[in-house]
């Protein structure tokens, strides 16, 4: 009988276990990912508000790392609230040799909805500037002095393509969570040849691990993963500039 309950469950894991959650069962599914790390280090760019902050529970278990956001009201907060904080933004290397550009805020007082990009912004929000820092994701990562790290996380309004491009080759992260819109694929391209392979969604969120991680992918999560990054995302496309020519004809 007992045999016959593992064949059992070793079938489901491998043909019928979940890979898409919805968003409000991410902070279990992390808890869970990390259960066997009780120190870690993480880095969380885009963390907004502190229980906004992806890496807050972490945190709270005593985890070290960095927590980036550009508005100074939430880096302000992050502070307060004991984080180790840099106030700017992370890009591709050519930009950030700027030194400083314009950041587009939109969303509310916390700029939920905020990116470098204009353009990527849903043009029916209403939108304000402010000047901000730049740095590398490379140049970041050198501030914190690791070898590698448990969690990177990435929410930066369609920005994150630019953030990963200067990731070290090889430098080791065991989870990336980052923000993925799926109207294409050219993220996901991007870091499977970055070494790494997706493997769970939560709410807007894709989850890389390593290629050789041992993380299992049953054949209908990988299905329900396919449907989410290639079969919807000509339609999110269409939705988005819908909205475009919406706010246009309004203008």
């Amino acid at each position: 009988m007992v045999h016959r309950i593992r064949m059992f469950s070793t079938l489901y894991s491998h043909l019928l276990s979940r890979a898409v959650f919805p968003g409000s069962e991410e902070a279990k599914l992390l808890q869970d990912f990390f259960a066997d790390n009780s120190v870690g280090v993480f880095i969380d760019i885009g963390a907004n508000e502190p229980n906004s902050a992806v890496s807050l529970d972490l945190f709270k278990r005593g985890w070290k790392g960095l927590v980036v956001d550009p508005i100074p009201s939430n880096a302000k907060k992050l502070e307060t609230a004991g984080f180790d904080v840099w106030c700017g933004a992370v890009t591709t290397k050519t930009i950030a040799e700027q030194g400083e550009t314009k950041f587009h805020i939109a969303g509310g007082d916390s700029g939920r909805k905020s990116s470098l990009d204009a353009e990527l912004i849903d043009p029916l929000l209403e939108t304000t500037e402010i000047l901000v820092s730049l740095i590398t994701l490379e140049d970041l990562i050198k501030k914190i002095d690791v070898e590698n790290i448990q969690l990177l996380a990435i929410d930066v309004e369609g920005c994150e393509r630019d953030v990963l491009s200067t990731l070290p080759p090889g430098f080791d992260v065991d989870l990336i969570l980052v923000e993925d819109w799926a109207r294409n694929t050219l993220l996901h391209q991007d870091l499977v040849r970055k070494g790494f392979k997706r493997v769970r969604r939560t709410g807007y969120n894709s989850w890389y691990v390593p290629e050789d991680s041992n993380f299992r992918v049953s054949w209908l999560g990988k299905l329900h993963l396919n449907a989410k990054l290639k079969w919807f995302a000509p339609i999110r496309q269409r939705r988005f500039e819908r909205k475009r020519a919406q706010a246009q004809s309004g203008s």
